[in-house]
């Protein structure tokens, strides 16, 4: 369901550019990066939060990587978008009365994007440049 839901808002992000995901700037191609979940404690209702990370390559949606991270926990992944991937979109599941953090490091580029206190739901998109 994660993954149909994802999807839709990539091409919801693809066809209409100012259909709700946010800029948040260019990625270098062929270099990786890493992206950190927080979900913290003491939220009101506990429950998972669910990240997708998705690339565009020649008009067609790829998974780069699907996860949840549990109550009070915190994940970390690196990932290098295949060779071709000319954006990136991270789509953000959280539930309800909670809240996450979320950071992605990019050295190359220069990012060390934090986004705020997350609530509900967050799309965010970058461009990859060669």
């Amino acid at each position: 369901m994660m993954k149909l839901i994802g999807a839709l808002f990539l091409v919801a992000t693809v066809a209409v550019p100012q259909a709700g995901a946010v800029f948040r700037g260019a990625l270098k191609a062929g270099t990786g990066f890493q992206s950190t979940v927080n979900n913290p404690t003491g939220q009101p209702e506990p429950g998972t939060v669910g990240e997708m990370i998705l690339g565009l390559k020649k008009a067609k949606l790829i998974v780069l990587h699907s996860h949840t991270v549990a109550a009070a926990s915190v994940f970390q992944v690196g990932v290098t978008p295949p060779k071709g991937v000319t954006r990136i979109l991270f789509v953000v599941d959280i539930p309800t009365s909670g809240a996450a953090l979320v950071k992605v490091n990019h050295a190359q580029s220069n990012i060390a994007d934090e986004f705020s206190q997350l609530q509900d739901q967050g799309e965010y998109v970058y461009d990859v440049t060669p």
